[in-house]
C-alpha cells in the first residue's frame, strides 16, 4: 500500500513539474511576443511623427542569406527589430515529453542492466 502510495505521488510531481516548465515556457513566450508588438507600435508611432535621427544601419547574416538595413529613422527599426522579435517567439516549438517509469518498485537494476536509460521528464534542446 505504501508503494501504490508513493508512485502516486510521484507521478503527481512528475505531472506538476511538467505543467510548471510548460507554464514558464509559454509565459516565456508570451512576453517576447507582447515586447516584440510594443516594439514594432513604437516603432509605427516614431514613422508616423516623422521622427529623424542619425543614421543607423543594421546587418544579419545567416548560413545563405544576408540582410541590411540604413535608414536615419529609428522608427524602421524598432519596427523591424518589433516584427523579429514576434517571428522568434512564433517560430520557436517547445516539445515537453513525461515518460512513466515505477520509482518504487522494488526492483533494483545496475546501470549494465538498464537496456535504455532515460530521464523522467525529457526537454528535447532545439
Amino acid at each position: 500500500m505504501a508503494r501504490i502510495l508513493l508512485e502516486a505521488n510521484a507521478m503527481d510531481r512528475r505531472y506538476h513539474q511538467a505543467s510548471v516548465v510548460l507554464m514558464a515556457r509559454v509565459w516565456t513566450s508570451y512576453l517576447g511576443f507582447v515586447t516584440g508588438m510594443v516594439l514594432a507600435i513604437l516603432g509605427a508611432v516614431f514613422i508616423l511623427g516623422r521622427v529623424q535621427g542619425p543614421s543607423t544601419s543594421m546587418e544579419a547574416k545567416a548560413a545563405d542569406a544576408s540582410a541590411s538595413l540604413k535608414t536615419s529613422a529609428p522608427g524602421i527599426v524598432l519596427a523591424a527589430m518589433g516584427v523579429l522579435l514576434m517571428i522568434a517567439t512564433l517560430y520557436v516549438r517547445y516539445d515537453i515529453t513525461v515518460h512513466d517509469k515505477a520509482i518504487y518498485d522494488g526492483t533494483v537494476e545496475s546501470p549494465s542492466q538498464q537496456t535504455n536509460p532515460k530521464p523522467v521528464i525529457d526537454f528535447p534542446a532545439k
